[in-house]
């Protein structure tokens, strides 16, 4: 996604709440250290949920469509994509929508601020497959 990793998050999985072991919750989580996506999506199961940022509430609704074998050691790759990842810290869902909003117009309130704040550079239709699958290969 391009976040920071610097936000609490969960992951859910058929109802239960997985996230980092040295964070007091309120609630209970398991943790999630050594759990990989074959575990994951092993029995049939086909989707869980990732939530982001539990301020902002970035969720995300993960879905296996299907799986193709790959030669041992090979590497995951990304194929294609589509939009920009939101700015860390705009506001979740709503505050994206606004700084979307105020950014395509120069007469808005605050235009210049949130150009300020993104680095004056931010385009929310961007994406390069190639900086992805890059990324994706440093793991």
């Amino acid at each position: 996604m391009g976040w920071t990793n610097s936000h609490l998050h969960l992951f859910e999985i058929d109802g239960k709440d997985y996230g980092e072991n040295d964070f007091e919750w309120d609630f209970d989580v398991e943790d999630y250290t050594g759990i990989k996506l074959g575990d994951v999506f092993s029995e049939g199961r086909k989707t869980f949920r990732y939530e982001y940022d539990l301020g902002d509430s970035w969720r995300h609704d993960i879905t296996l469509l299907r799986t193709v074998e790959g030669e041992p050691g090979e590497k995951i790759a990304c194929i294609d994509g589509a939009r920009a990842c939101p700015p860390e810290d705009c506001g979740g869902a709503s505050g994206y929508s606004y700084l979307l909003e105020a950014l395509a117009d120069p007469r808005h309130e605050d235009h210049d601020m949130l150009m300020e704040w993104t680095g004056g550079k931010f385009d929310p239709e961007s994406f390069d497959v190639t900086r992805v699958d890059r990324a994706l290969k440093r793991l």
